[in-house]
């Protein structure tokens, strides 16, 4: 058998947020397991994007007013506006949609 270099998750698209002029958050196009797990963990709707979002951005150029990068992670998320969380919101869903029609066609075979 031959040896395959595992990389894990690696493909992301960039956006912004409406709010947030000249930010850049590089968001991967699918969530690993780890993300899933934890989300299913949870008892609320809102908690639950929270962690899909925080598991899908793996990487952003926000920073406080001393220029240290803020944290990845659901205290920071809580902070943007409904518009900006909306905004995520919707990219997480899209990515569950690919990832259902992703498991359709492999469940077809």
């Amino acid at each position: 058998m031959e040896n395959v270099v595992f990389e894990g998750l690696e493909k992301t698209n960039k956006v912004s947020l409406p709010s947030i002029p000249k930010s850049e958050f590089i968001i991967l196009e699918d969530m690993s397991v780890k993300g899933m797990e934890e989300m299913s963990s949870s008892t609320s709707d809102i908690h639950r994007i929270i962690i899909a979002i925080k598991h899908l951005i793996k990487d952003w150029n926000l920073v406080d007013k001393e220029g240290k990068k803020l944290p990845i992670n659901e205290d920071t998320i809580r902070k943007f506006s409904s518009k900006d969380f909306l905004v995520l919101s919707e990219i997480a869903g899209k990515v569950f949609e690919k990832t259902d029609k992703k498991k359709e066609t492999i469940l077809k075979k």
